[in-house]
């Protein structure tokens, strides 16, 4: 004897089993078991996705209504739809709601007298998930913009304060994080000249590759000007236990000026769930 398989997919195999007769008194033959499959009796039009119709058939004594996970029923020609009402003892009328799976025919096709209903699993209730409210303010798009998790930390200096040391020691982020760039915005002018300092992000003991900002009389003024950092290339990630240092080297006091060192660096735990949630969408997507 065969039994019935369960398969919790969007498009499940259908599957014919036995339904076993009642078992015989004092070791005699029990009665016929009836095949767990219908015929149906008479034409019938396939609705819209979503939509239901009333199926004509000899014997549904193996269908069942009810639950939280609706019984699924392929037809032959026609495709996949889950069970949604039975009439008759036995029943010999099913309402069934198309489900549409890839592969299954259109809607508006006449299925003939003729065609089988057999079992093919079960389809999963997401009727009690509750719909996200949107207040972010944001617009929903398809792709997730590469600045997710992206944030500057900004450090006032005056630069005559500038030396051969640190400006920011071993400051912890608390997440893990990747250095983006590093950047210099003049708040009030260098007017001095000949008057140099360079500005190295760290990682703990580690300088990063690039991000470095060499100031100069001549680039920090006027006001309001941006000395823009090396790229960063490398050596620029941090796990949630690492600290990022910043320091001066190469200083040739400065006698005037003042502004914001921008450090820019992403957040990658926010990054990495976004990724890991957009993933796993994509993949109940490509289930369906």
């Amino acid at each position: 004897m065969s039994q019935g398989q369960s398969c919790e997919c969007s498009n499940p195999v259908p599957v014919q089993v036995s339904i076993p007769g009642a078992p015989g008194e004092n070791g005699a033959p029990g009665a016929a078991g009836k095949s767990a499959f219908s015929i149906v009796q008479s034409s019938f039009v396939v609705p819209a996705i979503g939509s239901s119709v009333t199926v004509s058939i000899d014997d549904g004594s193996w269908m069942s209504v009810g639950g939280t996970v609706p019984q699924i029923v392929y037809v032959t020609d026609a495709g996949f739809f889950s069970v949604n009402s039975l009439a008759g003892s036995p029943p010999t009328s099913v309402g069934l709601t198309y489900l549409n799976y890839a592969g299954n025919t259109a809607a508006g096709n006449t299925i003939a007298s003729g065609s089988v209903v057999s079992p093919a699993g079960t389809e999963p209730d997401f009727s009690g998930i509750t719909a996200l409210t949107d207040n972010t303010g944001g617009a929903a798009t398809n792709t997730l913009a590469v600045g997710v998790g992206e944030s500057i930390v900004s450090l006032f200096v005056n630069l005559a304060d500038l030396a051969n040391h640190d400006l920011l020691t071993a400051y912890t982020p608390g997440f893990a994080f990747k250095i983006l760039a590093m950047d210099f915005a003049v708040e009030k002018a260098a007017t001095t000249a000949a008057k140099l300092a360079t500005l190295t992000p760290y990682i703990n003991a580690t300088p990063t590759t690039g991000g470095v900002v060499s100031l100069t009389s001549a680039n920090c003024t006027p006001q309001g000007n941006v000395v823009a950092g090396t790229a960063v290339t490398a050596a620029n990630v941090g796990t949630n236990a690492d600290t990022i240092s910043i320091t001066g080297s190469a200083v040739t006091s400065f006698v005037e000026g003042s502004g914001w060192v921008l450090l820019r660096i992403k957040d990658m735990d926010t990054a990495n769930a976004f990724a890991s949630l957009a993933s796993k969408v994509n993949a109940i997507l490509a289930a369906t």
